[in-house]
């Protein structure tokens, strides 16, 4: 995370006067300055500088500072970046305008450097507070679903075991009998060729359980350890990606739905486990409870193939879709069509996150009512 004094900030004002002052002020503090003359441009520049503040003049040609703000304002890019406006315009009904299109200070001309510093570090400081807000939610939502995972992990498991526990003490108690009846020197050979049999069959049950707790267990320790250290390592995507799927099993058997995956078994790749994991289950899990309608028997399908430099992966399922302007929102924080019955609106958000940020990918969502969801993303096979 970025300290005030090494942050990035773009200036956007169409006198170079401006500019050369605003970058004096501000060079004297280390921080990285960035300039344009136009809103056209600083739209265009933005992607490539991703800076942690605008400093952004009103009356410019072409587009002006209010519109500058409001474009920035509606792309979730770019919204997150906090604009101060730097602006002889300060009648009462152009601040009002200017809060209502997203600015969120005020920098009255001619400048004043104390001012402008002051302010500018005002706005740097409560963006790294949220930023460290931000990084504190998204570690109490992974802790959250570990917890609920943990839950589920034990519901499931407690059946084999309960299954195993049953054999063996069926086991213990005949083999009781046919000790006693051996001592007695009542055993009879029917009794004993039956009690061989029964024994057989108990521990090929014994054995079967034991696989599959196991199984269950390894998976577990597998999905659950990677979410909670993030760690770089290698691992074969078609087997970590199906331990991922297997652990989600005491979900999935809740619902009339299956997963299918469909992943070549020679993809390797070497990034964030614990990420992929993660983005694995909010996907699955957002279909569980947002895709489907109570009637539906779906199927979530899991794809992927190898990209130069990059792995893709596909995710489809089969449900209800989301309506165009519905899809635009499902990134934004706390935005959820679940509100009190489960969802809370975080999971997608974080997994956009975790894709462009821990796994230096990117994300693309399309769906439409009635055909389903389908969700791309590319990732580093090599981090």
């Amino acid at each position: 995370m970025n300290e005030p004094h090494n942050s990035s900030i773009l200036i956007v004002d169409d006198n170079p006067i401006n500019i050369d002052l605003l970058r004096h002020f501000l060079t004297l503090d280390d921080y990285k300055i960035s300039a344009v003359t136009s809103g056209e441009k600083a739209l265009k520049l933005i992607a490539r500088v991703k800076p942690d503040l605008i400093l952004l003049d009103i009356m410019m040609p072409g587009i002006d500072g209010y519109e500058t703000c409001r474009r920035l304002k509606a792309d979730n890019e770019t919204a997150a970046i906090p604009v101060i406006f730097v602006t002889a315009k300060t009648a009462p009904e152009d601040i009002r305008l200017g809060f209502s299109v997203g600015a969120s200070d005020y920098i009255t001309k001619p400048v004043q450097q104390e001012e402008v510093l002051a302010r500018v570090v005002n706005q740097l400081r409560l963006l790294e507070k949220s930023r460290m807000d931000q990084e504190q939610l998204l570690q109490s939502e992974k802790l959250s679903a570990l917890g609920g995972f943990v839950s589920s992990i034990a519901h499931e498991i407690s059946t084999p075991l309960g299954t195993l526990n049953t054999a063996l003490s069926f086991t213990i108690d005949k083999a009781a009998q046919i000790r006693q009846d051996f001592d007695n020197k009542t055993l009879r050979p029917a009794n004993l060729s039956s009690f061989l049999d029964s024994i057989n069959e108990a521990l090929q049950i014994s054995q079967t359980n034991i696989e599959s707790a196991s199984q269950i267990l390894h998976s577990f320790k597998l999905v659950a350890v990677d979410q909670c250290h993030y760690v770089v390592s290698r691992f074969n995507l078609r087997e970590y990606i199906d331990n991922i799927v297997l652990s989600l099993k005491p979900n999935i058997k809740q619902t009339p739905h299956q997963v299918v995956t469909s992943i070549p078994a020679d993809i390797e790749v070497n990034n964030f486990p614990g990420a992929l994991s993660q983005i694995i289950i909010i996907l699955i899990n957002n279909s569980l409870l947002h895709g489907y309608k109570n009637d539906q028997n779906g199927k979530m399908e899991i794809s992927a193939k190898a990209m130069d430099e990059y792995t893709e992966l596909v995710y489809r399922d089969d449900g209800v879709g989301i309506e165009a302007q519905l899809l635009k929102k499902v990134f934004e924080p706390y935005y959820t069509t679940k509100a009190g019955k489960g969802g809370s609106g975080l999971g997608m958000g974080i997994m956009k996150k975790l894709v462009e940020e821990d796994l230096e990918g990117s994300i693309d969502i399309s769906s439409r009512p009635g055909e389903g969801l389908q969700v791309i993303i590319r990732f580093k096979t090599e981090k």
